[in-house]
């Protein structure tokens, strides 16, 4: 009876450790999904930024050596005046007008598991259970001396 109430108890621990993985896992591939979509808003506003000084070099350079000038002249620099400034803050907000626009079930799809994740995710549960099930239980010395039980662990996890 006490190696019943052990394993039921192991069982449980072993099922809520599972979700627990689960869980974590899932989170953290959220958390890859959202870095995704910020490393390609920050991709985009580095290619404004690039496309902004090719169309618009001889100003921009024109306005950074006056911004020196006046830098050197104050005996400090600072980005108020930055000419490329502008151009950043308009791709942001493009980017924050159109993911506001988009409904929050759409943001959520946006971040959600993708399912080759899923797939992963359920191939790492399936491993972590049939190494459960493979691993033979731990039984003390009387029990084990049982005929049925010896029979039973000389073909366990094959």
């Amino acid at each position: 009876m006490q190696f019943l109430i052990s394993e039921q108890l192991a069982l449980k621990n072993h099922i809520h450790s599972r979700a627990e993985n689960i869980l974590r896992e899932a989170e953290t591939l959220e958390a890859i999904n959202q870095n995704k979509i910020i490393s390609s808003v920050l991709q985009e506003t580095l290619q404004s930024i690039d496309v902004a000084y090719r169309e618009n070099k001889e100003k921009i350079e024109a306005d950074i050596f006056d911004l020196a000038l006046e830098g050197i002249a104050k005996g400090k620099m600072d980005y108020a005046k930055d000419p490329i400034l502008p151009f950043v803050i308009q791709t942001i907000n493009k980017t924050v007008e159109k993911f506001s626009k988009i409904s929050p079930e759409e943001q959520d799809r946006l971040v959600a598991l993708t399912e080759e994740q899923l797939t992963a995710l359920r191939n790492a549960d399936a491993r972590a259970r049939d190494e459960y099930i493979l691993t033979e239980p731990k039984i003390d010395g009387s029990l084990r001396n049982n005929p049925t039980v010896a029979k039973i662990l000389q073909s366990w996890g094959k």
